[in-house]
């Protein structure tokens, strides 16, 4: 079985094929204590940390390797995590891990491993150019993922958009979901329109109302990448509970630090409520030393923001506002002493009985690599987007 400890602790034996998750060296601290999260003067919304669970490289489960994650749902009537897994034909087939998770301890345990299937010809994709990256679980039980496709062989598989059912001991493709002609990348030839290659639909959330599309950099009609003068304009696609396309709306990450690989972009997003949403900006660069990631996580919010679904590009048009919840680098030395911050780009919002969010799941994708690990931490949601109480939030 694979399971984890909390991450200010010892770390147990490791099993045979399954070891257990090494706690990273973060001081043993109460709850309260600040450690990374936002002071209470900087905003209404606040992140405080409360543990992480660090599992080493090469981790195995059922056989396979454990990792990959790029994307999380949680499950509140089972107290579980989907975990996406961007896995390929090297390292086995398309995967879904249930992880059972314990918020106080903050434990995460191996629960089920679930495979994706492609469903019948009509819908049907090659597994070896499906390219899951995001994960979520809509208010109407569906389970729905984006893909990135392939553009590395022409003619080049543009993203999907995909509606899941449980069949068995997997899950199997209900329905393709479409997604506007004007994000494909041009099959064959100079990419003169659509997605760049890896840069994609990489985020996905469902709010209460809505199922959020992220692509992680621009499209090549909306502008350029990001670079340490500009960030790149991104759209995120807006779709109603029953995965019609509604609207689009502009969303622009920062510029890139010295040393990027034109990598920085946008990897996660978590609806807070329909207006307000949570995302992660996740970029790699060199430092002279070595490489190292930048991750951020933003407060953005949609109250105001304009349709530019029938926009044909986003320059020259001004982006939504966004404001700096959290630097995972202000925390990394606590939680990573001895190693660098690793690659985090999955989210997942933790909610109570009343569907507000109490809790925020960060996840690391550790490219099946033997220098990166998986690594999970929680954090408590403090406040509300707005300032408001909650009992204001509950009257409206």
């Amino acid at each position: 079985m694979l399971a984890g400890a909390v991450g200010c602790g010892g770390s147990g034996p490791p099993a045979a094929e399954a070891p257990r998750p090494r706690a990273s060296a973060t001081p043993s601290a109460p709850p309260t204590a600040t450690t990374g999260g936002i002071d209470p003067s900087q905003g209404p919304l606040r992140l405080r940390f409360l543990g992480n669970v660090d599992f080493p490289p090469r981790t195995a489960a059922d056989g396979r390797a454990f990792g990959g994650i790029s994307a999380l749902a949680y499950r509140p009537s089972t107290h579980t995590l989907f975990a996406l897994s961007d896995a390929h034909e090297k390292t086995g087939p398309l995967r879904i891990y249930e992880l059972k998770v314990d918020l106080e301890a903050f434990d995460v345990r191996m629960k089920h491993r679930f495979g994706l299937s492609p469903g019948d010809r009509e819908m049907a994709f090659d597994p070896n150019r499906y390219d899951p990256e995001g994960l979520a679980l809509s208010p109407l039980g569906e389970l729905v993922i984006t893909s990135e496709g392939d553009q590395q062989v022409e003619p080049r598989e543009g993203p999907r958009f995909d509606a899941y059912q449980r069949t068995g001991h997997g899950f199997t493709l209900l329905k393709q979901v479409p997604l506007p002609t004007w994000v494909a990348p041009t099959p064959e030839g100079p990419l003169e329109r659509g997605m760049r290659g890896n840069k994609g639909p990489e985020a996905l959330t469902a709010a209460p109302s809505f199922i959020f599309v992220g692509f992680e950099q621009a499209l090549v009609q909306d502008g350029e990448v990001a670079t340490p003068e500009a960030g790149t304009d991104v759209r995120l696609l807006r779709y109603g509970l029953d995965l019609t396309l509604q609207g689009a709306h502009h969303y622009r990450t920062d510029p890139s630090p010295p040393g990027d690989r034109s990598s920085l972009g946008l990897t996660e997003l978590a609806a807070l409520d329909d207006d307000h949403l949570l995302a992660l900006e996740r970029g790699t660069f060199h430092d002279g030393e070595g490489y190292r990631n930048r991750v951020r996580i933003y407060l953005v919010d949609l109250s105001t923001a304009a349709n530019v679904l029938e926009r044909p590009s986003l320059r020259d048009h001004q982006p939504v506002p966004k404001t700096l919840l959290l630097d995972l680098g202000t925390i990394a030395h606590r939680l990573f002493p001895t190693h660098a911050l690793d690659n985090f780009e999955a989210l997942a919002l933790v909610r109570d009985d009343r569907g507000r969010p109490t809790h925020l799941i960060v996840a690391s994708d550790d490219n099946f690599s033997s220098h990166q690990r998986t690594c999970f931490i929680l954090f408590a949601i403090e406040g509300t987007p707005t300032g408001a109480p909650m009992e204001e939030m509950e009257e409206d």
